[in-house]
Protein backbone atom coordinates (compact mmCIF):
# COMPACT_ATOMS: atom_id res chain seq x y z
CA UNK A 1 0.00 0.00 0.00
CA UNK A 2 2.66 2.24 0.53
CA UNK A 3 4.67 1.65 -2.45
CA UNK A 4 1.41 1.80 -4.03
CA UNK A 5 0.85 5.61 -2.41
CA UNK A 6 4.36 6.78 -3.46
CA UNK A 7 4.02 5.45 -6.94
CA UNK A 8 0.09 7.58 -7.01
CA UNK A 9 2.15 10.64 -5.66
CA UNK A 10 5.18 10.46 -8.44
CA UNK A 11 2.47 10.29 -11.13
CA UNK A 12 0.81 13.12 -9.89
CA UNK A 13 3.96 15.12 -9.70
CA UNK A 14 4.81 14.00 -13.47
CA UNK A 15 1.55 15.16 -14.72
CA UNK A 16 1.68 18.72 -12.81
CA UNK A 17 4.92 18.84 -14.05
CA UNK A 18 3.81 18.39 -17.65
CA UNK A 19 1.00 20.60 -17.60
CA UNK A 20 3.42 23.71 -16.55
CA UNK A 21 5.73 22.63 -19.47
CA UNK A 22 2.57 22.69 -21.31
CA UNK A 23 1.76 26.26 -20.31
CA UNK A 24 5.03 27.81 -21.27
CA UNK A 25 6.16 27.31 -17.73
CA UNK A 26 2.95 28.97 -15.28
CA UNK A 27 -0.13 27.87 -14.72
CA UNK A 28 -2.95 29.62 -12.82
CA UNK A 29 -5.19 26.26 -12.74
CA UNK A 30 -5.49 25.28 -9.00
CA UNK A 31 -6.80 21.99 -9.58
CA UNK A 32 -10.57 22.89 -8.33
CA UNK A 33 -12.70 22.88 -11.27
CA UNK A 34 -14.85 25.96 -11.86
CA UNK A 35 -18.58 26.03 -11.69
CA UNK A 36 -20.40 24.64 -14.92
CA UNK A 37 -23.66 26.81 -14.26
CA UNK A 38 -26.15 23.95 -13.47
CA UNK A 39 -27.59 23.84 -10.28
CA UNK A 40 -26.36 21.14 -7.52
CA UNK A 41 -29.48 19.30 -7.06
CA UNK A 42 -27.46 17.38 -4.24
CA UNK A 43 -28.45 21.09 -2.41
CA UNK A 44 -31.59 20.64 -0.59
CA UNK A 45 -32.40 17.13 -2.61
CA UNK A 46 -35.43 17.30 -0.67
CA UNK A 47 -36.75 20.47 -1.92
CA UNK A 48 -39.61 21.30 -4.22
CA UNK A 49 -36.63 22.67 -6.76
CA UNK A 50 -32.97 20.94 -5.84
CA UNK A 51 -30.22 23.48 -5.96
CA UNK A 52 -32.39 26.40 -4.12
CA UNK A 53 -33.40 26.75 -0.61
CA UNK A 54 -36.11 29.71 0.33
CA UNK A 55 -37.03 31.10 3.72
CA UNK A 56 -40.15 32.90 5.15
CA UNK A 57 -41.08 34.63 8.54
CA UNK A 58 -37.36 34.82 10.33
CA UNK A 59 -38.72 37.60 12.63
CA UNK A 60 -42.06 35.88 12.56
CA UNK A 61 -44.34 37.91 10.09
CA UNK A 62 -44.97 35.92 6.89
CA UNK A 63 -44.23 39.29 4.54
CA UNK A 64 -40.81 39.75 3.52
CA UNK A 65 -37.50 37.92 4.30
CA UNK A 66 -34.03 38.87 1.98
CA UNK A 67 -31.13 37.76 1.82
CA UNK A 68 -28.53 40.91 1.54
CA UNK A 69 -25.00 38.93 2.44
CA UNK A 70 -23.41 35.43 2.09
CA UNK A 71 -20.58 33.48 4.04
CA UNK A 72 -19.05 30.80 4.74
CA UNK A 73 -17.97 29.47 8.18
CA UNK A 74 -14.44 27.54 8.06
CA UNK A 75 -16.54 23.58 8.64
CA UNK A 76 -18.39 24.98 5.30
CA UNK A 77 -21.87 25.83 6.73
CA UNK A 78 -23.24 28.90 4.55
CA UNK A 79 -24.41 31.60 6.63
CA UNK A 80 -26.89 34.56 5.66
CA UNK A 81 -27.70 37.73 6.97
CA UNK A 82 -30.39 40.38 5.95
CA UNK A 83 -33.62 41.04 7.48
CA UNK A 84 -37.29 39.99 8.13
CA UNK A 85 -40.30 41.84 8.69
CA UNK A 86 -41.95 41.15 12.19
CA UNK A 87 -45.52 42.57 11.67
CA UNK A 88 -44.08 46.01 12.16
CA UNK A 89 -41.08 46.83 10.77
CA UNK A 90 -38.12 44.97 9.78
CA UNK A 91 -35.19 42.88 12.07
CA UNK A 92 -31.81 41.98 11.29
CA UNK A 93 -31.96 38.34 10.71
CA UNK A 94 -28.90 35.67 10.61
CA UNK A 95 -30.04 32.14 8.83
CA UNK A 96 -27.33 28.95 8.99
CA UNK A 97 -27.65 26.16 6.69
CA UNK A 98 -25.48 22.72 6.28
CA UNK A 99 -23.54 21.93 3.51
CA UNK A 100 -26.28 20.25 1.74
CA UNK A 101 -28.88 22.79 1.85
CA UNK A 102 -30.75 22.45 5.22
CA UNK A 103 -31.41 24.62 7.76
CA UNK A 104 -29.04 24.11 10.73
CA UNK A 105 -30.78 23.48 13.90
CA UNK A 106 -27.46 23.53 16.03
CA UNK A 107 -27.66 27.17 15.23
CA UNK A 108 -30.49 28.93 17.62
CA UNK A 109 -32.29 25.63 18.05
CA UNK A 110 -34.30 26.52 14.55
CA UNK A 111 -31.43 27.63 12.07
CA UNK A 112 -32.01 31.61 12.19
CA UNK A 113 -32.29 34.32 14.83
CA UNK A 114 -33.47 38.06 14.43
CA UNK A 115 -32.97 41.06 16.03
CA UNK A 116 -34.35 44.41 16.70
CA UNK A 117 -33.82 47.69 17.89
CA UNK A 118 -30.17 47.52 18.14
CA UNK A 119 -29.85 52.03 18.16
CA UNK A 120 -32.69 51.55 21.12
CA UNK A 121 -35.33 52.31 18.94
CA UNK A 122 -38.75 51.67 20.06
CA UNK A 123 -40.35 50.76 16.43
CA UNK A 124 -37.72 51.38 14.22
CA UNK A 125 -36.12 49.43 11.18
CA UNK A 126 -32.86 46.97 11.70
CA UNK A 127 -31.39 45.09 8.89
CA UNK A 128 -28.24 43.22 7.75
CA UNK A 129 -26.28 44.42 4.70
CA UNK A 130 -23.14 41.97 5.17
CA UNK A 131 -21.62 39.28 6.87
CA UNK A 132 -18.11 37.80 7.35
CA UNK A 133 -17.10 35.24 10.24
CA UNK A 134 -13.71 36.30 12.34
CA UNK A 135 -10.84 34.37 13.13
CA UNK A 136 -12.79 32.42 15.58
CA UNK A 137 -15.66 31.80 14.08
CA UNK A 138 -18.17 34.05 15.19
CA UNK A 139 -20.49 35.78 12.78
CA UNK A 140 -20.04 39.43 12.75
CA UNK A 141 -23.02 41.42 10.83
CA UNK A 142 -23.06 45.14 9.49
CA UNK A 143 -25.99 47.08 8.78
CA UNK A 144 -28.21 49.83 10.20
CA UNK A 145 -31.10 50.22 13.04
CA UNK A 146 -33.40 53.18 13.55
CA UNK A 147 -32.78 54.59 16.99
CA UNK A 148 -36.82 56.42 16.66
CA UNK A 149 -35.21 59.53 15.01
CA UNK A 150 -32.68 58.49 12.19
CA UNK A 151 -30.60 55.41 11.40
CA UNK A 152 -27.12 54.83 13.25
CA UNK A 153 -25.11 52.47 11.74
CA UNK A 154 -24.72 49.32 13.41
CA UNK A 155 -22.90 46.12 14.09
CA UNK A 156 -23.69 42.85 15.93
CA UNK A 157 -21.89 39.86 16.74
CA UNK A 158 -23.05 36.08 17.09
CA UNK A 159 -21.36 33.06 18.90
CA UNK A 160 -21.42 29.97 16.65
CA UNK A 161 -24.62 28.68 18.85
CA UNK A 162 -26.61 31.78 17.55
CA UNK A 163 -26.55 33.32 20.76
CA UNK A 164 -25.35 37.16 20.86
CA UNK A 165 -21.49 37.25 22.07
CA UNK A 166 -21.60 39.62 25.10
CA UNK A 167 -17.64 40.03 25.19
CA UNK A 168 -18.84 42.48 22.02
CA UNK A 169 -19.49 45.69 23.69
CA UNK A 170 -20.96 43.83 26.82
CA UNK A 171 -24.36 43.18 25.07
CA UNK A 172 -23.06 42.24 21.85
CA UNK A 173 -24.10 45.02 19.51
CA UNK A 174 -23.01 48.34 18.66
CA UNK A 175 -24.08 51.45 16.95
CA UNK A 176 -22.85 54.51 16.01
CA UNK A 177 -24.30 57.56 14.83
CA UNK A 178 -23.25 61.44 13.47
CA UNK A 179 -20.10 60.23 11.66
CA UNK A 180 -19.71 62.80 8.98
CA UNK A 181 -21.64 65.71 11.95
CA UNK A 182 -25.04 66.06 10.43
CA UNK A 183 -26.77 64.88 13.19
CA UNK A 184 -28.39 62.74 11.09
CA UNK A 185 -28.57 58.76 9.90
CA UNK A 186 -25.43 56.59 9.65
CA UNK A 187 -25.40 53.45 7.26
CA UNK A 188 -22.94 49.94 7.35
CA UNK A 189 -23.02 48.54 3.93
CA UNK A 190 -19.82 46.38 3.81
CA UNK A 191 -18.08 44.63 7.06
CA UNK A 192 -14.60 42.72 6.69
CA UNK A 193 -12.06 42.22 9.55
CA UNK A 194 -8.11 42.76 9.12
CA UNK A 195 -5.67 40.34 9.81
CA UNK A 196 -5.58 41.60 13.77
CA UNK A 197 -9.10 41.08 13.38
CA UNK A 198 -10.45 44.00 13.53
CA UNK A 199 -13.36 44.87 12.16
CA UNK A 200 -13.57 47.34 9.59
CA UNK A 201 -16.96 48.58 8.38
CA UNK A 202 -18.16 50.84 4.89
CA UNK A 203 -21.01 52.99 4.77
CA UNK A 204 -22.30 56.44 4.88
CA UNK A 205 -23.26 59.05 6.94
CA UNK A 206 -25.13 62.37 6.38
CA UNK A 207 -23.40 65.58 7.14
CA UNK A 208 -26.36 67.54 7.16
CA UNK A 209 -26.46 68.46 3.34
CA UNK A 210 -25.79 65.12 1.89
CA UNK A 211 -24.09 61.69 2.42
CA UNK A 212 -20.09 61.21 2.90
CA UNK A 213 -18.45 58.19 2.19
CA UNK A 214 -17.35 56.31 6.07
CA UNK A 215 -14.94 53.66 7.07
CA UNK A 216 -15.57 52.63 10.65
CA UNK A 217 -12.88 50.38 12.48
CA UNK A 218 -13.38 49.07 16.13
CA UNK A 219 -11.58 46.65 18.27
CA UNK A 220 -12.54 43.26 19.10
CA UNK A 221 -14.10 44.31 22.19
CA UNK A 222 -16.85 46.57 20.21
CA UNK A 223 -15.00 49.48 21.47
CA UNK A 224 -13.86 52.03 18.41
CA UNK A 225 -9.98 51.92 17.13
CA UNK A 226 -8.92 55.46 18.25
CA UNK A 227 -5.28 54.25 16.19
CA UNK A 228 -7.58 54.70 13.07
CA UNK A 229 -7.86 58.42 12.29
CA UNK A 230 -7.72 58.95 16.10
CA UNK A 231 -11.28 58.89 15.94
CA UNK A 232 -12.09 55.35 14.88
CA UNK A 233 -13.59 56.45 11.72
CA UNK A 234 -12.65 58.55 8.66
CA UNK A 235 -14.73 60.06 6.19
CA UNK A 236 -14.39 61.65 2.92
CA UNK A 237 -16.85 63.19 0.54
CA UNK A 238 -16.83 64.89 -3.11
CA UNK A 239 -14.48 62.16 -4.34
CA UNK A 240 -15.81 63.05 -8.23
CA UNK A 241 -15.76 66.58 -7.55
CA UNK A 242 -19.04 67.61 -6.85
CA UNK A 243 -19.54 70.64 -4.31
CA UNK A 244 -22.65 69.43 -2.46
CA UNK A 245 -22.80 65.01 -3.98
CA UNK A 246 -23.50 62.31 -2.48
CA UNK A 247 -20.72 59.87 -1.36
CA UNK A 248 -21.26 56.15 -0.55
CA UNK A 249 -19.00 53.19 0.37
CA UNK A 250 -20.47 49.75 -1.03
CA UNK A 251 -18.16 47.58 -0.21
CA UNK A 252 -14.75 47.10 1.62
CA UNK A 253 -11.80 44.61 1.41
CA UNK A 254 -8.65 44.20 3.10
CA UNK A 255 -5.55 43.69 0.21
CA UNK A 256 -2.19 41.63 0.61
CA UNK A 257 -1.01 44.45 2.22
CA UNK A 258 -3.62 45.68 4.95
CA UNK A 259 -4.64 48.45 3.21
CA UNK A 260 -8.43 49.37 2.97
CA UNK A 261 -10.05 49.17 -0.33
CA UNK A 262 -13.23 50.73 -0.86
CA UNK A 263 -15.87 50.76 -3.94
CA UNK A 264 -18.98 52.74 -3.83
CA UNK A 265 -19.83 55.85 -5.89
CA UNK A 266 -20.14 59.95 -5.75
CA UNK A 267 -22.25 62.32 -7.01
CA UNK A 268 -21.24 65.59 -9.04
CA UNK A 269 -22.92 66.43 -12.14
CA UNK A 270 -23.86 62.29 -12.28
CA UNK A 271 -22.80 59.71 -10.22
CA UNK A 272 -19.09 58.03 -11.31
CA UNK A 273 -17.81 54.86 -9.82
CA UNK A 274 -15.27 55.32 -6.86
CA UNK A 275 -12.39 53.32 -5.25
CA UNK A 276 -10.54 54.91 -2.13
CA UNK A 277 -7.46 52.92 -0.64
CA UNK A 278 -6.48 53.76 3.15
CA UNK A 279 -3.37 53.22 5.13
CA UNK A 280 -3.96 50.75 8.44
CA UNK A 281 -3.91 54.34 10.35
CA UNK A 282 -6.72 55.68 8.17
CA UNK A 283 -4.82 58.31 5.73
CA UNK A 284 -5.60 57.76 1.76
CA UNK A 285 -3.35 55.39 0.40
CA UNK A 286 -1.11 58.41 -2.14
CA UNK A 287 0.72 55.33 -3.73
CA UNK A 288 -2.95 54.60 -5.30
CA UNK A 289 -3.35 57.25 -8.62
CA UNK A 290 -1.46 60.06 -6.49
CA UNK A 291 -4.55 60.68 -4.37
CA UNK A 292 -5.98 57.40 -3.03
CA UNK A 293 -8.87 57.96 -4.80
CA UNK A 294 -10.39 56.53 -8.80
CA UNK A 295 -13.12 57.56 -9.91
CA UNK A 296 -15.05 56.64 -13.71
CA UNK A 297 -18.14 57.65 -15.28
CA UNK A 298 -19.50 56.23 -18.79
CA UNK A 299 -18.17 53.10 -18.58
CA UNK A 300 -21.40 51.89 -20.51
CA UNK A 301 -21.11 54.81 -22.92
CA UNK A 302 -23.81 56.62 -21.48
CA UNK A 303 -22.90 60.60 -21.57
CA UNK A 304 -25.11 61.62 -18.50
CA UNK A 305 -25.94 58.79 -16.76
CA UNK A 306 -24.55 57.48 -13.36
CA UNK A 307 -21.91 54.19 -12.57
CA UNK A 308 -21.68 52.44 -9.16
CA UNK A 309 -19.30 50.23 -8.10
CA UNK A 310 -21.49 47.64 -5.72
CA UNK A 311 -18.92 45.12 -5.04
CA UNK A 312 -15.24 45.07 -4.57
CA UNK A 313 -12.46 41.91 -4.34
CA UNK A 314 -8.24 41.49 -4.87
CA UNK A 315 -7.26 38.97 -7.06
CA UNK A 316 -4.21 37.09 -6.21
CA UNK A 317 -2.20 39.07 -8.37
CA UNK A 318 -3.45 41.82 -6.23
CA UNK A 319 -5.62 43.71 -8.92
CA UNK A 320 -8.50 45.27 -7.81
CA UNK A 321 -12.30 44.30 -9.47
CA UNK A 322 -15.32 45.87 -9.15
CA UNK A 323 -18.82 44.90 -10.22
CA UNK A 324 -21.74 47.60 -10.30
CA UNK A 325 -23.64 49.11 -13.24
CA UNK A 326 -23.17 52.01 -15.61
CA UNK A 327 -25.84 54.00 -17.27
CA UNK A 328 -25.41 53.30 -21.06
CA UNK A 329 -27.88 56.11 -22.59
CA UNK A 330 -31.75 54.15 -21.93
CA UNK A 331 -31.33 51.67 -19.13
CA UNK A 332 -27.88 50.06 -17.16
CA UNK A 333 -25.14 47.40 -17.88
CA UNK A 334 -23.67 45.34 -15.78
CA UNK A 335 -20.12 46.46 -15.39
CA UNK A 336 -16.44 44.72 -14.49
CA UNK A 337 -13.78 47.01 -13.60
CA UNK A 338 -10.48 45.76 -12.98
CA UNK A 339 -7.23 47.79 -11.90
CA UNK A 340 -3.87 47.52 -11.14
CA UNK A 341 -2.30 48.18 -7.87
CA UNK A 342 -0.85 51.64 -8.69
CA UNK A 343 -4.61 53.04 -9.43
CA UNK A 344 -4.35 52.97 -13.10
CA UNK A 345 -6.91 50.79 -15.51
CA UNK A 346 -5.51 47.14 -16.25
CA UNK A 347 -5.34 47.11 -19.96
CA UNK A 348 -5.14 43.37 -20.18
CA UNK A 349 -8.69 43.28 -19.41
CA UNK A 350 -10.46 43.40 -22.30
CA UNK A 351 -7.97 45.90 -23.57
CA UNK A 352 -9.43 48.55 -21.58
CA UNK A 353 -10.12 47.44 -18.23
CA UNK A 354 -13.67 47.49 -17.95
CA UNK A 355 -16.44 45.09 -19.58
CA UNK A 356 -20.11 45.68 -20.22
CA UNK A 357 -22.84 43.69 -20.29
CA UNK A 358 -26.54 44.48 -21.22
CA UNK A 359 -29.66 42.16 -21.67
CA UNK A 360 -28.94 38.90 -19.67
CA UNK A 361 -32.23 37.33 -20.35
CA UNK A 362 -31.63 38.32 -24.28
CA UNK A 363 -35.19 39.98 -24.14
CA UNK A 364 -33.97 43.13 -26.09
CA UNK A 365 -32.08 45.99 -24.27
CA UNK A 366 -32.34 45.91 -20.65
CA UNK A 367 -31.32 46.65 -16.78
CA UNK A 368 -28.48 44.51 -16.06
CA UNK A 369 -27.00 45.27 -12.48
CA UNK A 370 -23.74 43.72 -10.73
CA UNK A 371 -23.85 43.60 -7.03
CA UNK A 372 -21.69 40.75 -5.99
CA UNK A 373 -17.85 39.92 -7.11
CA UNK A 374 -15.61 37.17 -6.35
CA UNK A 375 -12.98 35.64 -7.69
CA UNK A 376 -12.44 31.61 -7.97
CA UNK A 377 -9.24 29.69 -7.45
CA UNK A 378 -8.62 29.34 -11.31
CA UNK A 379 -8.77 33.73 -11.14
CA UNK A 380 -12.44 33.47 -13.23
CA UNK A 381 -14.34 36.46 -11.98
CA UNK A 382 -17.94 35.83 -10.87
CA UNK A 383 -20.34 38.24 -10.64
CA UNK A 384 -24.27 37.71 -9.38
CA UNK A 385 -26.86 40.65 -10.02
CA UNK A 386 -30.08 40.66 -11.72
CA UNK A 387 -31.56 41.58 -15.38
CA UNK A 388 -35.17 43.12 -15.53
CA UNK A 389 -37.09 41.00 -17.55
CA UNK A 390 -39.23 44.13 -19.23
CA UNK A 391 -42.35 43.66 -17.38
CA UNK A 392 -43.42 45.57 -14.57
CA UNK A 393 -40.75 45.63 -12.48
CA UNK A 394 -39.86 42.26 -12.30
CA UNK A 395 -36.09 41.12 -12.12
CA UNK A 396 -34.35 37.67 -12.80
CA UNK A 397 -31.40 36.77 -10.72
CA UNK A 398 -28.31 36.17 -12.72
CA UNK A 399 -24.38 35.11 -12.66
CA UNK A 400 -22.28 36.03 -15.24
CA UNK A 401 -18.21 34.38 -15.34
CA UNK A 402 -15.28 35.69 -17.03
CA UNK A 403 -12.13 34.53 -17.93
CA UNK A 404 -9.26 36.27 -16.83
CA UNK A 405 -8.57 37.99 -19.95
CA UNK A 406 -12.31 39.69 -20.10
CA UNK A 407 -13.81 37.44 -22.60
CA UNK A 408 -17.27 35.45 -21.41
CA UNK A 409 -16.08 31.83 -19.87
CA UNK A 410 -18.09 29.74 -22.24
CA UNK A 411 -17.74 26.76 -19.87
CA UNK A 412 -19.95 28.33 -17.56
CA UNK A 413 -23.70 27.50 -19.09
CA UNK A 414 -22.30 27.57 -22.90
CA UNK A 415 -22.35 31.24 -22.89
CA UNK A 416 -21.23 32.51 -19.75
CA UNK A 417 -24.18 33.27 -18.08
CA UNK A 418 -26.95 31.72 -16.26
CA UNK A 419 -30.39 33.14 -15.38
CA UNK A 420 -33.02 31.53 -13.62
CA UNK A 421 -37.19 32.41 -13.68
CA UNK A 422 -38.79 32.06 -10.87
CA UNK A 423 -36.63 29.91 -8.23
CA UNK A 424 -39.97 29.02 -6.14
CA UNK A 425 -41.27 27.98 -9.39
CA UNK A 426 -43.67 30.79 -10.24
CA UNK A 427 -42.73 32.13 -13.32
CA UNK A 428 -43.76 35.78 -12.87
CA UNK A 429 -41.54 36.12 -10.03
CA UNK A 430 -39.52 39.20 -9.31
CA UNK A 431 -35.99 37.33 -8.26
CA UNK A 432 -32.51 39.13 -7.85
CA UNK A 433 -29.14 38.12 -6.28
CA UNK A 434 -27.55 40.24 -4.16
CA UNK A 435 -24.35 38.65 -2.84
CA UNK A 436 -22.41 35.18 -3.77
CA UNK A 437 -19.42 33.26 -2.23
CA UNK A 438 -17.23 30.23 -3.99
CA UNK A 439 -16.58 27.13 -1.67
CA UNK A 440 -13.91 24.74 -1.51
CA UNK A 441 -15.07 22.53 -3.94
CA UNK A 442 -15.68 25.54 -6.64
CA UNK A 443 -19.38 25.80 -5.95
CA UNK A 444 -20.95 29.11 -6.64
CA UNK A 445 -23.55 30.10 -3.65
CA UNK A 446 -25.72 32.88 -4.29
CA UNK A 447 -28.40 34.91 -1.83
CA UNK A 448 -30.60 37.46 -2.11
CA UNK A 449 -34.68 37.24 -2.73
CA UNK A 450 -37.73 35.57 -4.36
CA UNK A 451 -40.78 37.38 -4.51
CA UNK A 452 -43.62 35.20 -5.99
CA UNK A 453 -46.25 37.64 -6.26
CA UNK A 454 -43.78 40.31 -8.15
CA UNK A 455 -45.37 43.17 -5.99
CA UNK A 456 -42.99 43.85 -3.41
CA UNK A 457 -45.51 42.25 -0.85
CA UNK A 458 -44.46 38.51 -0.43
CA UNK A 459 -40.51 38.11 -0.52
CA UNK A 460 -38.85 35.13 1.05
CA UNK A 461 -34.89 34.81 1.40
CA UNK A 462 -33.40 32.88 -1.32
CA UNK A 463 -30.21 30.43 -1.89
CA UNK A 464 -29.26 28.78 -4.93
CA UNK A 465 -25.47 26.85 -5.16
CA UNK A 466 -24.32 25.93 -8.87
CA UNK A 467 -21.87 23.54 -9.73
Amino acid sequence: MMKESRLLVLLSMLLVMFSISACGGSSSSSGVASATGTLDSAFNAAGSIPGIVTHDAAAGASDWDEGSSVTLASNGKIVVAGFSWNGTNNDMAIWRYNTNGTIDTSFNTVGYVAHDNAAGGTAGHDAGYSVTTDANGKIVVAGFSNNSTNSDMAIWRYNTNGTLDTSFNTVGFAAHDNAAGGSSSDYGYSVTTDANSKIVVTGQSNNGTNYDMVIWRYNTNGTLDTSFNSAGYVVHDNAAGGAAGTDAGESVTIDSNGKIVVTGYSTGTNADMAIWRYNTDGTLDTSFNSTGIVVHSNAAGGTDGGDYGKSVTTDANGRIVVTGFSTNGTDNDMVVWRYNTDGSLDTSFNTVGIVAYDDALGLGSDDDRGRSVTTDANGKIVVAGASYDGSGSIYKVVIWQYNTDGTLDTSFDTDGVVTHAGPEGVAGSDDGFNDLTINSGGNIIATGYTDASAGGSSGNMLLMKYK
